[in-house]
């Protein structure tokens, strides 16, 4: 029981504890305050990142403070709202936003990088590592409107092009894009099932990914000979689904194999990519007929994860040896925080 300093019970009429209100709201507050450290470590985690995507430095933003205040309000609704950091600079606006969603198992971070200039707005989607257009009007040639409406393998490949240029694309350059990567589309015509096409616009080339977002680890390009088998992480990513791990900015980019022949590298991303998962795994290829699979991404490239095409084998070549020290050596430096290993 409750009493005052003099010993009597702080009790209304009715009975009802007079410092519940208070006991209950220190809990709340308690809570809140863990919430914020998350917050925190999450910005220090994420913020460097988010703002080199952009071109810029940590230094170039200042916390939205009316974000803050929103989060505090939420935050005793039992609610999380992102917190926003805001930069202006060459005529464009940009935005780093960063928030926290309670999860059965936990709390999951989630981010949002947005910029604004020339009277056009873009998103980052982490799961294609690409920008979107958030709102636009495209003036399409009727060739394109058709490609567009017809639902085919071609149909997504324009999308992802008028996506990456901002819908600023037309028949000669969209025609120029097709024939530079005629190989890769043909592959693509016989794996889109289970492959999307995905453009890099700083580098200027074309890949393809895996369709299913939760299957993470890989893409192919072509270096113009031949298909590339490519272990692909990209650094932003990991650390959204891996908290846990330290900071690193720098994707892992490898190639596993290469092979001038469309059937092996199609059977090849069947046996890679045409499963579904319900929740993220890491696959990883070692060669083309071998890769290293997990849900833990510490535990790639270890001996215990390592698969086949054929069930008679147990031993990988040297090349693939050396294929999965490469992911190894990647994954430690994670684990240690960026140092060295």
């Amino acid at each position: 029981m409750t009493t005052s300093k003099e010993g009597f019970p702080l009790k209304a009429e009715g009975g009802e504890d007079l410092l519940k209100g208070l006991k209950d709201l220190k809990v709340k507050l308690t809570e809140n305050a863990d919430i914020v450290q998350k917050y925190m470590e999450a910005v220090e985690k994420f913020l460097p990142g988010m703002t080199a995507m952009l071109g810029l430095t940590v230094s170039d933003f200042t916390l939205d403070k009316k974000s803050l205040i929103d989060l505090r309000n939420n935050m005793l609704e039992g609610e999380y709202s992102p917190v926003v950091y805001r930069a202006e600079k060459d005529g464009g606006k940009y935005e780093a936003a960063i928030w926290i969603l309670r999860e059965a198992c936990g709390f999951s971070v989630h981010f949002a990088v947005v910029k604004n200039k020339d009277g056009q707005s873009w998103l980052y989607n982490s799961d294609r590592q690409n920008w979107e257009i958030i709102e636009t009007e495209m003036d399409l040639s009727p060739r394109m409107e058709e490609i567009l409406q017809s639902g085919s393998p071609e149909s997504d490949v324009l999308e992802e092009l008028l996506e990456v240029f901002y819908g600023d694309l037309d028949d000669a350059e969209y025609t120029a894009i097709k024939e530079k990567n005629q190989n890769l589309l043909s592959l693509y015509a016989e794996t889109n099932k289970y492959m999307l096409p995905f453009y890099d616009d700083e580098e200027d080339v074309m890949y393809l990914i895996p369709r299913d977002k939760g299957r993470l680890g890989f893409r192919v390009g072509w270096n113009g000979s031949g298909y590339v088998l490519y272990q692909y992480l990209d650094f932003l990513d990991v650390l959204k689904r891996n908290e846990e791990l330290g900071y690193l900015e720098k994707d892992h980019s490898q190639a596993a194999a290469c092979t001038s022949n469309l059937k092996e590298i199609r059977n090849c991303l069947w046996m890679l990519a045409n499963r579904y998962t319900e929740k993220p795994v890491y696959t990883v290829p070692l060669s083309l007929k071998a890769y290293t699979e997990s849900a833990d991404l510490r535990e790639i490239g270890k001996p215990a994860t390592f698969e086949f095409e054929s069930a008679d084998r147990r031993v990988l070549t040297a090349e693939e040896k050396k294929a999965a020290e490469g992911i190894r050596m990647y994954v430690g430096r994670l684990q240690k925080g960026g140092a060295d290993v």
